[in-house]
């Protein structure tokens, strides 16, 4: 398929930068590791199936204990522990010397959580970890979900219009959307629609397959 040569330069562009500088050396890591795998098992080409056969090894050797992964079983322990005839509602009490207390955990216990679990992984400033972060995650989670203006407005407590905004402009959900309205478009041929899609996604740094009529296209995802 062809298309302009100044859009294939952006695309090719884009994916230099694709990956953030924190998750780089991780991604690499695993990409190593996935590679290594591949020479001892003599693979060498990269397909569906290869890949699920490389993540079913690792579910072999990483696979948690299932008392490990019983949250059920942890809530009712947790439960367990809450003092007889407590009226607090409440699910979270503060817990000192070995016991809950009738006291709730209030809103700035909760706002040290992310700061005391980047600490136990060992992540540089860990004190950076607010608990903005927690309604930062929640509201990312329901803008990929589809959730309206309204609902992200009431969840975070804004009043303001333009924090909710950037939730689903940034919405990867909301950019594929935009991207298959695009390319749904019975007017025009593919290479017309690729070149729609590259020149109006063209400050968008993530590169996606999608697939058009008669083949699979590298395009720019986004609004």
């Amino acid at each position: 398929m062809k298309f302009p040569i100044q859009f294939k330069k952006k695309a090719e562009k884009a994916t230099q930068n694709l990956l953030p500088k924190k998750s780089k050396e991780v991604y690499s890591s695993e990409y190593e590791k996935f590679i290594n795998w591949m020479t001892e098992n003599c693979v060498e080409h990269i397909s569906e199936t290869v890949l699920l056969g490389y993540f079913s090894d690792l579910s072999e050797n990483f696979s948690p204990k299932e008392d490990e992964m019983n949250s059920l079983k942890l809530i009712r322990d947790y439960m367990s522990l809450r003092p007889r005839g407590c009226s607090e509602k409440r699910l979270f009490l503060t817990y000192r010397q070995g016991r809950c207390t009738v006291q709730p955990v209030g809103k700035n216990t909760f706002g040290k959580i992310p700061s005391i679990i980047a600490k136990y992984l060992g992540l540089s400033d860990p004190d950076k970890y607010t608990g903005h972060c927690m309604r930062r995650t929640s509201a990312t989670l329901l803008a990929e979900a589809g959730a309206s203006m309204t609902t992200l407005k009431r969840h975070g407590g804004w009043k303001s219009t333009s924090i909710a905004e950037g939730y689903l402009e940034d919405s990867i959900s909301s950019k594929n959307k935009v991207l298959r309205m695009l390319a749904a478009i019975q007017n025009f041929d593919d290479d017309v629609k690729v070149t729609i899609i590259l020149f109006v996604l063209d400050f968008t740094m993530k590169v996606v397959e999608y697939p058009f009529h008669s083949a699979t296209v590298q395009v720019v995802e986004g609004f």
